[in-house]
């Protein structure tokens, strides 16, 4: 992949995760080379390197870099969370080891799942990093002999740098050496010259060798390379350890040679749990209702029942005892 041997000036590493309000989770990893670069591949050499998980990849360009996207859509953000801890290294997508079964970590709720994510940053464990530097002249030239020195001097004991001598000896060899300084949008000027990664530098002077030192303490910081991860959460988040955050999303400046943490959790609503809880508020509420109606129409039905049967004015008596029978009782109430 075209970050896998990093070699090159500023490099740009961009992944993003975005937990959409339908629970779905998109990853998009845009990877990047300065427009100028001569540093490309094509799709299917990015696909090898990547490897078949359902990734899409496809180009990339913003107004500084050019490269490549590695994209996947998650459908449910609950397929790829576990009650386990999850610790995951982010590059690891770039070489085909990124096991992205489960991202998250999520503690279930009846109504709310917490999920958390505890990613790595570290590049050192995917990218092959060196800094190149490039010695083009004459052998046993004076000059040549001088910025080799220079050259060895403060950098032979650094791991990270490398320093090769090509010597010009042929015309086929000034020829190739010619092409390369074309490939890099400079024109040849003079012997000795010095390639660092992608950069040309001419000549043996103080103001060269000042910027070749300005230019490869840049390279040697990190500072060189721009690492982001952002994450999208347009939930109630409830801790992170980002860098700064713009609205929704989080935002993780990483650097080349620190084992970065990312960590972050929020929270989502379970739509169906709370659905179901007002259903059987609801439900209650009728079957109160009903009984309440139920209660009522019978103690009405009760007091139509007693006021009709205590009406005996209506009653005629058949005989004289039937007389005196209802007289008593009219008696009786009325005592």
């Amino acid at each position: 992949m075209i970050m896998l041997s990093i070699g090159s000036g500023c490099v740009k590493d961009e992944t993003i995760m975005s937990v959409n309000k339908n629970k779905s989770v998109d990853l998009v990893v845009n990877l990047g080379y300065p427009i100028n670069s001569n540093r490309k591949l094509t799709i299917e050499e990015v696909k090898e390197k990547v490897g078949d998980e359902g990734y899409f990849i496809d180009s990339y360009h913003d107004d500084k870099y050019v490269g490549y996207s590695i994209s996947k859509q998650y459908k449910n953000i609950n397929d790829i969370s576990s009650s386990k801890e999850i610790n995951l290294n982010l590059p690891d997508i770039l070489n085909g080891k990124f096991d992205d079964s489960k991202l998250f970590t999520v503690k279930k709720g009846f109504f709310k799942n917490t999920y958390t994510a505890n990613f790595t940053y570290d590049v050192k464990k995917v990218y092959n990093y060196n800094i190149i530097i490039e010695l083009y002249g004459l052998e046993n030239n004076g000059n040549c002999n001088e910025i080799m020195d220079f050259l060895e001097e403060n950098y032979k004991d650094n791991e990270l740098i490398k320093i090769q001598r090509n010597n010009i000896k042929t015309a086929e060899d000034f020829q190739n050496f010619k092409e390369k300084i074309i490939s890099l949008n400079t024109e040849y000027k003079e012997l000795p010259t010095i390639i660092i990664n992608d950069r040309v530098f001419v000549g043996i002077t103080d103001d060269v060798k000042k910027e070749i030192k300005e230019y490869i303490s840049e390279l040697d910081s990190g500072n060189n390379y721009e690492l982001t991860y952002k994450a999208n959460i347009p939930f109630k988040i409830l801790n992170n350890n980002a860098t700064s955050k713009e609205g929704n999303t989080l935002i993780w400046k990483c650097n080349y040679f620190d084992e970065n943490k990312i960590s972050y959790s929020f929270q989502i609503f379970k739509i169906g749990s709370i659905i179901l809880i007002i259903f059987i508020i609801l439900i209650a509420i009728l079957i109160i209702f009903l009984i309440n109606i139920i209660r009522i129409k019978m103690k009405m039905d009760k007091e139509k029942f007693i006021a009709k049967n205590s009406d005996i004015s209506n009653i005629t008596p058949s005989d004289d005892n039937e007389t005196n029978t209802i007289m008593s009782i009219n008696d009786i109430i009325k005592k």
